[in-house]
């Protein structure tokens, strides 16, 4: 891959609370909220191994990391690629995980066919590469994100276009990474967020809960506790202590026949956390096309 000038130079701070405001007053956004919320929990590949190893937001995180490492991060893929030693590294400098975390995800994803060991004729060294399965899944949420955000920004409509472009996506995960390693993270932007946030599946909990919701408002039958737990891989009993969180928070309400639903405050807060993630990835996609020659950033 041709080295080129990524430099992540997203902002360091969450979006201004006009603009998110802005965007959630769009007539779109609440069915583009809906329909980016329903694309990542269908995508989602929860497994009670990976679970047990990492958060979701860390793999998602190392995910980036390992394709960011393989992609170069703008200093071209010869220059080291991806390695156990450099992957490990960097997620102990920036507190993803430990070394031992990070080392057994790495031998997670290669059981799982998601890195391979890249072909070299030089034993002393080590690279992995991912596998074109890791680099479609990343590649097909990213187009499902976009097609959502293509209803309420243009920046959804150009990356959507662009994504099936390698250069495009290796610039977009740069950004990504620099956008994490600055310090954002969009829970703390929307702190009603956070009684799903750091627990495992908890936000496609949330997304499940409000896609299941007729038009986004509480009502109807709901979503049943069981489905939640063998859909997202985990317990009966953790689905259950998260939605009580929820319901102590008057996010979710139990219905008559069993099953739960969002109150309008989960509507809220699920719209304000994708206009803060589709101003965020915005300026990811400008980032990015500046990066390529494409546009503006």
């Amino acid at each position: 891959m041709t080295t080129l000038d990524l430099r992540p130079t997203v902002p360091l701070h969450p979006p201004d609370p006009s603009a998110v405001e802005a965007l959630r007053a769009a007539p779109g956004l609440p069915a583009a909220a809906r329909s980016a919320a329903a694309a990542i929990a269908e995508l989602y590949r929860g497994h009670w191994l990976l679970n047990r190893l990492i958060s979701d937001r860390g793999r998602f995180v190392l995910s980036l990391m390992i394709l960011d490492l393989h992609f170069g991060g703008g200093r071209g893929a010869a220059d080291g690629g991806l390695t156990t030693g450099r992957l490990k590294a960097l997620t102990t400098e920036h507190g993803v995980c430990s070394p031992g975390r990070a080392g057994a995800m790495l031998a997670s994803m290669r059981l799982f066919g998601l890195l391979a060991a890249a072909p070299s004729s030089d034993r002393r060294q080590h690279r992995l590469v991912p596998t074109e399965r890791l680099i479609g899944m990343h590649r097909e949420r990213l187009r499902r994100l976009f097609a959502a955000m293509a209803a309420v920004l243009p920046e959804g409509r150009r990356a959507e276009a662009l994504i099936a472009r390698e250069d495009f996506l290796a610039a977009h995960v740069h950004q990504m990474v620099g956008l994490y390693l600055s310090g954002l993270r969009i829970v703390e932007a929307v702190p009603a967020t956070e009684v799903f946030a750091e627990r495992d599946a908890g936000m496609m909990i949330a997304f499940a809960v409000l896609v299941a919701s007729p038009s986004g408002e509480h009502g109807g039958a709901g979503v049943a506790v069981a489905d939640l737990a063998r859909r997202f891989a985990v317990s009966r009993a953790h689905v259950l202590s998260v939605l009580r969180d929820a319901e102590q928070a008057d996010l979710v309400r139990r219905t008559p026949g069993g099953g739960t639903t969002a109150t309008p405050a989960l509507v809220t807060a699920i719209e304000e956390f994708f206009a803060t993630l589709f101003l965020l990835q915005a300026s990811c996609v400008r980032a990015a096309e500046a990066s390529l020659g494409l546009g503006e950033a």
